[in-house]
């Protein structure tokens, strides 16, 4: 995750809905699932998950991109989808 409050705080009412975790903002970091430094609630990351099942490295490559479940997150919390769809178009 860049150094974006907006985005940190968006990520944060997902995790309160979400998990019914209520995590400090400075605790929200995210580097991406294939980093060193993965945030703790994402070492169990659905996405990541699925695209280790599918010896993919990241969702960009998956056929069923973008997936209801991953659309669905992207659009109410993250609304990030363009950031994986200019990875798609460079591929």
């Amino acid at each position: 995750m860049k150094n974006d409050n907006i985005l940190r705080k968006q990520s944060q009412q997902f995790y309160i809905e979400t998990f019914g975790l209520d995590i400090p903002l400075d605790e929200i970091h995210c580097r991406g699932g294939r980093s060193k430094d993965v945030f703790y609630l994402c070492s169990n990351c659905p996405w990541m998950m699925c695209c280790k099942g599918k010896n993919i490295k990241s969702c960009s490559e998956c056929t069923e991109y973008p997936c209801n479940p991953l659309a669905d997150y992207m659009e109410k919390y993250v609304n990030r989808c363009n950031q994986v769809q200019e990875k798609r178009s460079k591929s």
